[in-house]
């Protein structure tokens, strides 16, 4: 039994990630924790149904209140996420 090739455990990761189409699901999954740490504790708890989609990330808004000020500061919103994320994924937001 040789040892052909040596992998780190991150590079099986990534491999098995890619192979059963789960990278998808977690890049969303980063996409709404990023949406979550950029608007705080606040807004995060009074928006629910988060999706992201094709660029577009998807919030329901409870609260008017919160829902006005996320859509004011949308643009800031998209540039911090982009910046945590360490890309351009993120080009519009739509808030209902």
């Amino acid at each position: 039994m040789n040892r052909e090739k040596v992998r780190t455990v991150a590079d099986v990761l990534r491999e098995v990630l890619e192979q059963e189409g789960l990278n998808e699901g977690l890049h969303r999954l980063k996409v709404i924790e990023a949406f979550d740490s950029v608007v705080g504790k606040s807004a995060a708890e009074n928006t629910y149904r988060k999706y992201f989609r094709d660029g577009v990330l998807y919030c329901n808004v409870s609260s008017a209140a919160i829902r006005s000020q996320l859509f004011m500061n949308r643009s800031r919103i998209i540039e911090d996420i982009n910046g945590k994320l360490g890309s351009d994924e993120v080009r519009m937001m739509i808030l209902k």
